[in-house]
């Protein structure tokens, strides 16, 4: 037996990075216009995704 099974599946890592950086730039893009309903929608959609808050909201002052 290969310990591939408790591997993640092929592909995972570069989607998760995908969809990650989709949330960064929509995040980025409501917090400038301080969009509040797409803020929320885009929360529910990282919970949807198993994403936690702290991954794409990135505050851009902290650069």
């Amino acid at each position: 037996m290969t310990p591939a099974s408790s591997a993640a599946p092929a592909g995972t890592e570069p989607r998760r990075q995908a969809l990650l950086s989709s949330l960064r730039l929509r995040w980025a893009a409501a917090q400038s216009k301080g969009d509040v309903a797409a803020k929320q929608a885009l929360f529910k959609e990282a919970v949807y995704l198993g994403i936690q808050p702290h991954d794409y909201q990135v505050d851009p002052s902290a650069n």
